[in-house]
């Protein structure tokens, strides 16, 4: 028997050796789970170590991408970013599906840790495309790290404020697996959340509460906490501080049965916001004294709301100065969380909660201004007000042309043109058509999202005082800034010589719902035959925002109004002065109200940011380049992107335009074309566009101009609000006389989203447009009476010119019965941005001196006439 042992040892065995494919599925079977990362890192190393004596870029990358994988569990971004790189730099060509989990968990890091969201899109479109192109590879699997990318990049739409795009990606989302669908559900409820739909929203959270398919059930009461939560939040959006408390208070419940101390201490503060909302300080503070018990290491933007929460029931309590201290330092830490979204915030709206934030300041520093009556205060209280709003006009954006993103995205673009113009000619069609079109705008938003990153010139949000004031006699105008808020409603009135803050009588809620119903008794969807002026809720809202302020204001300038993004779309000009004898008027009934008008006694234009004030324009030439009534080869057939109705009065309008400005360029039927305007637009300042506007309610980057199109050209004829951004010359004047070119999506804290933000952006001082429907006829008249009264004229201001227009244009004769003088027609039409005119000279001084010299040499001539005749006579 001990021979035959020693003979068997004897013997080789030939055991298989470890291969670098048996590593590599040893690898790919590890489960990464921080609690067992030293077993994990020996692994890795070990692995390591076989690949130095084999070298492997497979092997090699996926030890490099799983050690960048754990670290990020670990919550260790720099050491998991620099990991996820060297993966990224060894990974084999082809080797799709390991690059797009890198990429993948490389754009979770940049969200979640490193606060860097457009960076996080770009790995994730890059993820997206590998892990696609696996698939397509490999039909037969459906991995899991592809309905994560796709869920994730929808969430980061959600993040930047592309609600539109982030619920459509949502809802196209299908999948098998219980635990991504419910994620689905959660990004499509706080979608709806966002965009104020809260019925959609509640609906999606409900349907979260109500299933259990979770088998985790630890993972399962974490996310009801959350849900909860968020329904709070909506009931503390609509005000309902009942229910609201009703379903924090069961959040709180759920997280203490489970241990959930961040929700333990999220909902502590939820509660103490609605009991200083109810005025019941006492009972606030004591909810903050409990959060002090929670073990709970809050982030720092937590701070900031903590501080903002504990301001507002000291200021209820009178103790102002440790309310203003505390709001000061919640401000402080607000901003500079803010900053870290650099560019990508321009997209962003603000939580309500965040906004709640700045109510607090205000409403303190109101308080403060009650007692001391310091106008010092009433400049911090405009400060703040500007704080409190978007930051879409902070950042004047600049394209690198020669960047590669800047390539990437022409290649989009010009791909989305090309498809875009096969739909026009009919060649493209169907469902599978509209889908496909869906993907191409995705595509060219995110080429998109990317370069806007690469560079911005930086506006000053809130100028001097001094330097406003300065502006303001310059243009002899006045500056009115509303601010509404469930706590205290406010305007603040400046001009060249005086500056004042007036409390307003409104009830936020009341308010908002009046103007809802008054907006959509005036701009029905059915058109101007079933429109209806309410002169008393116009009465209404003289007496609650614009009686208080008449004692302060100037009729004989302009007004130059920032509006709160709440009463963005109310156009003041509509209100009366005085209690009218009927309350609803149709365009038949006889106007009695007409002299009554807020029109007929100021001069309004909206004002986007302080900053125009201090950007004059220099005097320059009037030229002008028109389009008008643009015609293609698709005439005879039906233009799915466009209404099919003809524009009557367009090429008529074009043609008087012309006639008024000598110099000025005119593209009519099938010249006007796309590439015709791009290779004229950049000798111009001002552009004048008569023609149809396709409104689009996904992003305002799709709303467009209708321009001709021809198989010959590469465009497609749509001047859509991303080329327009990217567009290198910056027009002076801009007028659309179109239908709601100034519509656009409505976002908190930063008002609409709409075609003259994006001229704005890029450099335009003046935007005259139409927020809903329009009438072909008014509009041809307006314009005409509008460019006569800038460049006739010569009006000084441009927001002169455009209420006299439209006095006129109601004062003249009615075109077929139809009467101009209601507001459908007229209201419709706004002036965005400076009031300057700088195609007429503004040097009052030489005026002055031209005309002292014309009388005293009339006066030498009189005398030398004089003269002679006696000296004839004698």
């Amino acid at each position: 028997m001990r021979l035959f042992a020693l003979l068997l040892l004897c013997i080789p065995l030939n055991l298989p050796a470890e291969t670098s494919s048996s590593w590599l599925q040893k690898l790919k079977r590890t489960n990464l789970i921080v609690k067992d990362s030293t077993r994990i890192f020996n692994l890795l190393n070990d692995a390591e170590a076989y690949v130095s004596n084999q070298p492997d870029s497979l092997l090699h990358s996926y030890i490099y991408g799983l050690r960048g994988d754990l670290y990020s569990r670990m919550e260790k971004p720099r050491k998991a970013m620099k990991n996820l790189k060297k993966a990224m730099s060894l990974s084999p060509r082809g080797e799709t599906y390991g690059t797009a989990r890198w990429l993948y968990t490389m754009a979770m890091v940049s969200k979640i840790y490193l606060d860097d969201i457009s960076g996080a899109l770009d790995y994730m479109i890059r993820a997206g495309e590998d892990i696609e192109q696996y698939m397509r590879q490999h039909p037969t699997e459906h991995p899991a790290v592809y309905e994560k990318i796709v869920l994730n990049k929808a969430e980061i739409y959600r993040d930047l404020g592309f609600y539109r795009l982030a619920i459509d990606v949502f809802r196209h989302f299908k999948t098998e697996r219980r635990r991504y669908r419910k994620f689905k559900w959660i990004g499509l409820a706080t979608s709806y959340h966002s965009l104020q739909r809260f019925d959609k929203a509640l609906e999606m959270y409900h349907l979260i509460l109500n299933d259990s398919t979770f088998i985790n059930k630890n993972l399962t009461q974490k996310m009801n906490a959350y849900v909860l939560n968020r329904i709070g939040d909506i009931y503390f959006d609509r005000e309902n501080w009942q229910q609201a408390l009703h379903y924090y208070n069961r959040s709180y419940h759920l997280a203490r049965m489970y241990g959930l101390n961040s929700y333990i201490w999220a909902n502590l503060l939820e509660k103490a916001y609605v009991y200083a909302f109810m005025e019941q300080p006492d009972t606030a503070l004591s909810f903050i004294l409990q959060m002090k018990h929670v073990p709970f290491a809050y982030p720092l933007q937590r701070k900031g709301h903590l501080f903002a929460v504990k301001s507002f029931p000291l200021a209820l309590l009178g103790q102002l100065d440790s309310a203003y201290s505390y709001a000061r330092r919640s401000i402080r830490i607000l901003e500079k969380g803010r900053k870290k979204f650099d560019n990508a915030d321009m997209y962003q709206s603000f939580s309500r909660k965040f906004t709640v934030n700045y109510f607090h300041m205000k409403y303190v520093l109101t308080k403060m201004y009650e007692q001391q009556a310091d106008f010092a205060i009433t400049d911090s209280l405009l400060k703040y007000t500007m704080l409190s709003r978007g930051r879409r006009f902070e950042h004047k954006e600049i394209t690198d042309t020669a960047s590669v993103a800047y390539h990437n995205y022409l290649v989009r673009k010009h791909d989305l043109e090309n498809y875009q113009k096969a739909i026009r000619l009919g060649k493209k069609a169907g469902q599978k058509g509209a889908e496909a079109l869906i993907v191409k705008r995705l595509a060219t938003i995110q080429s998109l999202l990317k370069l806007n990153n690469l560079g911005t010139e930086k506006r000053k949000l809130v100028p001097p005082v001094s330097d406003i004031k300065r502006a303001l006699k310059k243009r002899n105008a006045g500056l009115l800034v509303y601010d509404f808020n469930p706590l205290a409603s406010y305007a603040l009135y400046m001009d060249a010589h005086k500056q004042a803050y007036i409390p307003l009588p409104v009830h936020y809620t009341t308010f908002k719902d009046s103007l809802n119903k008054y907006l959509s008794l005036l701009y029905p969807s059915n058109g101007a035959a079933h429109s209806v002026y309410d002169a008393g809720l116009a009465y209404y809202f003289y007496q609650r925002i614009w009686q208080p302020l008449e004692p302060y204001l100037e009729p004989s300038g302009d007004i130059l109004v920032l509006k709160d993004p709440d009463m963005e779309a109310l156009p003041l000009a509509t209100l009366i002065n005085r209690k009218p004898n009927i309350r609803h008027y149709t365009p038949e009934k006889e106007p009695d109200y007409w002299p009554y008008l807020i029109l007929q006694h100021y001069n309004l234009a909206t004002l986007p940011g302080l900053w125009m004030l201090t950007e004059t324009v220099e005097p320059m030439e009037a030229r002008a380049l028109i389009v008008a009534d643009p015609a293609d080869s698709t005439a005879e057939q039906s233009d799915p992107f466009f209404e099919t109705d003809p524009l009557l009065y367009a090429l008529a309008e074009g043609k008087a335009l012309h006639k008024l400005l000598p110099k000025s360029v005119l593209l009519t039927g099938q010249k006007a074309t796309e590439q015709a305007f791009y290779n004229q637009a950049p000798d111009f300042a001002i552009w004048h566009f008569a023609t149809h506007a396709l409104y689009d309610s996904l992003s305002s980057h799709f709303t467009s101009l209708k321009l001709a199109v021809s198989p010959q050209s590469r465009h497609d004829g749509l001047l859509m609000g991303f080329e327009l951004e990217k567009f290198k010359s910056h027009p002076v004047l801009v007028t659309i006389s179109a239908c709601k070119t100034g519509a656009g999506t409505v976002l908190e804290g930063e008002g609409t989203l709409n075609l003259a933000r994006t001229f704005i952006t890029r450099g335009a001082s003046t935007v005259l447009m139409a927020q809903w429907d329009v009438a072909d006829n008014y509009s041809s008249k307006l314009m005409r009476l509008f460019y006569k009264n800038a460049f006739k004229e010569k009006y000084h201001s441009f927001a002169r010119a455009l209420e006299e227009a439209k006095r006129s244009a109601g004062r003249g004769e009615n075109f077929l019965d139809v009467n101009f003088k209601h507001p459908y027609f007229w209201a419709s039409y706004n002036l965005f941005g400076d009031t300057w005119n700088p195609f007429v000279s503004h040097n009052h001084a030489l005026e002055l001196f031209l005309w002292i010299g014309g009388l005293f040499l009339a006066f030498v001539l009189g005398a030398m006439y004089l003269k002679n005749k006696k000296n004839f006579f004698t």
